[in-house]
């Protein structure tokens, strides 16, 4: 299977698994983010990474952000550059696509 092949049936998957735990943001199993400095920045990060050319998957049916109660719903971001804040601030793994550069 070749890399967009692959890439494509991930987010399918993400998505199914996803969808399958939390079904919308409203979800009694779903958390808000702690406080609206962190919501707004992590809202930030995304737009950043959006504006800079990355690609932007909700893996919940719309809306994918919940202001009045602080929610996001989890997100693919591919392609984002690696000095936007959103990687720089906000991953907490190692990216194996930038070890390999």
């Amino acid at each position: 299977m070749e890399a967009g092949a692959q890439e494509a049936a991930f987010v399918e998957h993400a998505r199914a698994i996803t969808t399958q735990r939390y079904s919308n943001l409203d979800s009694k199993d779903y958390t808000s983010i702690i406080d609206a400095v962190a919501y707004t920045r992590l809202v930030a990060a995304l737009d950043e990474a959006r504006e800079r050319g990355a690609e932007i998957i909700n893996l919940l049916p719309d809306p994918a952000i919940d202001p009045a109660n602080r929610r996001i719903a989890p997100h693919l971001v591919l392609g984002a550059p690696a000095d936007c804040a959103l990687m720089q601030r906000e991953i907490f793994r190692p990216d194996p696509a930038r070890d390999l550069l």
